[in-house]
Formats: structure tokens, C-alpha cells, sequence
């Protein structure tokens, strides 16, 4: 009989723990960028839950010191970067030991790419667990707000608080060096 009653209390606390962890929603953060169309120098999509219609620049390739960052979805990442334009002639400038480089820290940009394809996706991910690593994109810089109806003449800039500045749409992304 004793153990009919423990078998009774484990079954039910079973019960309740299940009910607990399975009851609860999910908390829901950033979803990243979905259903991307891009026509001409324009693209609309979805980008953390918010509708972007925006202008691109023309594709181009860059490439970026990566100092911290992660992903925060499985198409869409935001970074701590420098242009490695902005730190002169590679690799001889970009040997600095720790953000205590003034130049470096001068540049530092907070930055989203958003890959275009799975090959991408794959090297974005990789990205993620880079520190102080350098990388070159070919893609296109998300420019300006065109088109917002939750915020009108805000700038794209409002539209995405507390998320980078800029955004890059992302076609190829190569890992140049994994630690300098």
C-alpha cells in the first residue's frame, strides 16, 4: 500500500511538471528577416516582425573585421564590425591586439546581414562564432525607408530600434581569416 502511494505522488508530480514546462508559450524574439522580394534596387520583407520596403545599393563586395556578434535567426546576423577599409591596407593595419586600437575603435560598426541562400546561411553561421576574424560579403547595403505604415517618416533607422543601423541583403559571404 505504501508503495501504491508513491507510485500515485510520482505519476501525479509527473503530471503537474509536464503541465508546467508544456503550458507556457515560448517567448518569441526576433524572428530575423522572412519573406524577402526584391524588384530592381528595391527590396520588401519582414525584419524582426516589422514590414521593410526599402532602396539597395548596387551590389558590391566589402569586407569586415568581425569583432562579436550572433545570429538571430537562421538567415539573419548582427555584428560588431570595422570596414576594413576604414583600418587602411590589409593585413599590415589590421594587427591591432585589442580594441584599445583607437583607429579600431573609432570604427566600429553595428551591423545585420541577411543571407540570401543557404550557402550563405552556412557561412553566416560560422561568422557567428568568429572573434576578431575578417570577412568579405558580395552583396547589396539596405539604404533607405520607402515605405512604412507603422511609422511614416521615421527613417529606416527608427523603424529598426536597438538593431544595427545598417543592413546588408548578402549573396556570398567568405571567411578571409579566422583570427588576426
Amino acid at each position: 500500500m505504501f508503495a501504491d502511494k508513491k507510485l500515485i505522488i510520482l505519476i501525479v508530480s509527473i503530471i503537474i511538471v509536464a503541465f508546467i514546462l508544456f503550458s507556457k508559450p515560448a517567448a518569441k524574439g526576433p524572428e530575423g528577416a522572412r519573406n524577402i522580394k526584391i524588384q530592381g534596387n528595391y527590396v520588401s520583407m519582414m525584419l524582426n516582425n516589422k514590414k521593410i520596403t526599402a532602396q539597395l545599393e548596387e551590389k558590391s563586395t566589402k569586407s569586415f573585421v568581425v569583432d562579436s556578434g550572433d545570429l538571430i535567426s537562421a538567415n539573419t546576423g548582427e555584428f560588431f564590425v570595422v570596414p576594413l577599409e576604414k583600418l587602411g591596407s590589409f593585413p599590415d593595419s589590421v594587427n591591432c591586439e585589442s580594441l584599445t586600437h583607437q583607429l579600431y575603435k573609432d570604427n566600429t560598426m553595428f551591423i545585420g546581414f541577411i543571407a540570401l541562400n543557404p550557402s550563405a546561411e552556412l557561412e553566416l553561421e560560422k561568422v557567428a562564432s568568429l572573434h576578431k576574424g575578417v570577412i568579405e560579403i558580395v552583396g547589396s547595403e539596405i539604404k533607405k525607408e520607402t515605405n512604412n505604415k507603422e511609422m511614416p517618416r521615421r527613417g529606416f533607422s527608427a523603424i529598426l530600434q536597438s538593431s544595427p543601423s545598417i543592413y546588408y541583403l548578402v549573396d556570398e559571404i567568405k571567411i578571409v581569416k579566422e583570427k588576426y
